[in-house]
């Protein structure tokens, strides 16, 4: 159960139901400026990378009225689509010398548990039912678990459950206000979660990460009134297999575009400035391997954990310093791919998720009233909550200038506010507007054909509509060549020119097989004869390839 030595309000909310309950008992922190985690005070210093998401950015992110003069404005529906909010790193890896020797940078400790209870229809069939409180403290030294604390890999912290109750809150504000002048952007009647219009009014989406699911309940938690009894239903999938954000496992035609990418002139190019050059030695020297970067630099600094000197420069933004230009060059090389041709990777990646969208989208389209919504079953508020790969590749899907290039902060939201319209306005054919918002800044104008912060719908739907499917070509054209490709994990290989790689490579290979054959011819015997079963040995250019950094969440890219 989350704490805090600050005055405090407890929530509870039981969601995410499928045979199983997932919940949290939720401590609001009623002056939502300090979190405690590991009895240690977050946000003392004065300033923090936009990144970390603290309490001041969080607070700069109110979703504005609309300012543009149109007849007959009235909301019908609202998309949200959520990165989770601050969590521990998503693997124990070693992000620096001394880093695992050090308890203050590497040991994490939680205050937020997650609470099991019964299905739903057993919990109805007898009283005093009960909940488990998850707490991971079952290991003894020299056992530890993986971050060495209470904490699991990737959890959510409560500075990640704050910023996730301000997105609620600002929903809030925005959509179920009562101020009269407010009335064109009132979603509901209602403010209490029970009262909704109709049941299929709202609907929830998340993968099944710990942090993900936790993120999307703190956000409900913040936008609805609700109830101890309260249910609410999250729709999500196996891990492995969900579309929340890239899955080349099961599209494999993502590893073809990504590979592609990497063997483009103009990655190459990126990875030989002198900006490039300088960052990766300062890499090796601290011993960290790149796609690590992002992920230990953050977790460290946005918990006020130590950072190694040389990257301990940070001030403000855009202060030039060490800091914000590793982590603007590891962004630059890392989410190269997600961009290149068009956005055709983000495209194919979040197909699934934009089709679901779409096809809300398209009955709000050509409904007339909320009868006609609720008559259609269609949804009014839709939230999904995922990582910043699923955030970054939703803006990038939308055109080439919507994503601003930076790395999608903590707790970060996009909103699509779906409108009716008055018939007779020029601007608006189809009688519905859509307006883009990003953590509170209105984005609509950097859509192509979008002029203003309204726009016609069919704009929209004409921009998604070619790859928002379940049925994509996933298939594998089989002529990638992950050796050649210079997109690779590897510290060291980081930035490598293909050419000069291959030659390299190739001279090693040949100076090898001349000693080899020197040896063999002038010994009779092959080396290391005996130690086979010790040593294993993967010829050069048979290693699966991918981008340095791809992610800071996991093989896949989940965050």
């Amino acid at each position: 159960v989350g704490s805090s030595t600050c005055t405090s309000t407890t929530w509870m909310l039981s969601m995410f139901l499928s045979a199983t309950i997932s919940l949290s008992l939720l401590v609001q922190n009623v002056a939502g400026i300090k979190s405690f985690n590991n009895e240690r005070m977050l946000w003392s210093k004065e300033e923090y990378p936009e990144y970390c998401s603290s309490p001041k950015h969080m607070q700069k992110r109110t979703i504005p009225t609309v300012k543009q003069d149109v007849t007959g404005l009235q909301i019908m529906q609202v998309f949200a689509t959520i990165r989770h909010g601050s969590r521990t790193p998503w693997s124990a890896y070693d992000c620096w010398h001394g880093y695992l020797d050090d308890p203050a940078q590497s040991k994490w400790d939680c205050d937020l548990t997650t609470l099991m209870a019964p299905p739903r229809d057993k919990a109805k069939d007898r009283e005093g039912s009960f909940l488990f409180d998850k707490v991971y403290d079952g290991l003894k030294p020299p056992l530890t678990n993986e971050l060495g604390g209470t904490c699991e890999v990737g959890q959510l912290l409560l500075a990640g459950y704050d910023q996730q109750l301000a997105n609620g809150v600002h929903l809030r504000d925005a959509y179920l206000s009562d101020d009269e002048d407010l009335a064109h952007m009132k979603l509901f009647p209602s403010k209490h979660y029970d009262e909704r219009p109709y049941e299929e009014s709202t609907y929830f989406r998340s993968d099944d990460d710990q942090r993900v699911l936790m993120s999307g309940q703190v956000l409900l938690g913040g936008l609805f009134d609700v109830s101890e009894d309260t249910i609410m239903t999250v729709h999500t999938a196996d891990r492995s297999r969900d579309v929340m954000d890239q899955n080349d496992v099961d599209c494999p035609r993502l590893k073809d575009i990504e590979n592609e990418a990497g063997l483009s002139p103009e990655y190459t190019a990126l990875n030989s400035t002198a900006l490039a050059n300088e960052m990766i030695g300062i890499l090796d020297d601290i011993g960290c391997q790149t796609r690590f970067t992002l992920d230990c630099m953050m977790t460290t600094f946005c918990n006020d954990r130590p950072l190694p000197e040389v990257l301990n420069d940070f001030t403000h933004q855009d202060d030039g310093s060490v800091f914000n230009r590793m982590i603007d060059f590891w962004t630059k090389t890392s989410t190269f791919h997600w961009a290149y041709n068009n956005g055709e990777y983000s495209k194919l990646a979040l197909g699934p998720l934009w089709a679901d969208m779409n096809d809300a989208l398209k009955k709000a389209r050509n409904a007339n009233n909320i009868d006609d919504m609720a008559y259609q079953k269609i949804p009014q508020f839709y939230l999904a909550s995922g990582h910043d790969t699923t955030v970054m590749p939703f803006l990038i899907s939308l055109g080439s200038k919507v994503w601003d290039g930076i790395w999608p902060v903590y707790a970060s939201m996009v909103l699509i506010e779906v409108y009716s319209v008055a018939e007779g306005q020029s601007d608006f054919p189809s009688t519905k507007a859509f307006r883009l918002v990003y953590n509170g800044q209105v984005i609509t104008s950097r859509m192509d054909r979008c002029k203003a912060e309204l726009c016609d719908l069919d704009i929209l739907l004409a921009q998604i509509e070619p790859f928002a499917s379940w049925e994509r070509n996933c298939e594998s054209s089989g002529n990638a060549d992950d050796s050649e490709s210079n997109l690779t994990t590897s510290q060291e290989s980081f930035g490598l020119n293909p050419s000069l790689g291959f030659t390299v490579a190739l001279a090693i290979l040949c100076s090898l097989a001349s000693s080899l054959a020197t040896f063999v011819s002038v010994t009779g015997n092959w080396p290391f004869r005996k130690e086979r079963q010790k040593a294993e040995f993967t010829p050069a250019g048979t290693e699966e390839v991918e981008l340095p950094g791809l992610d800071d969440d996991s093989d896949m890219g989940i965050i």
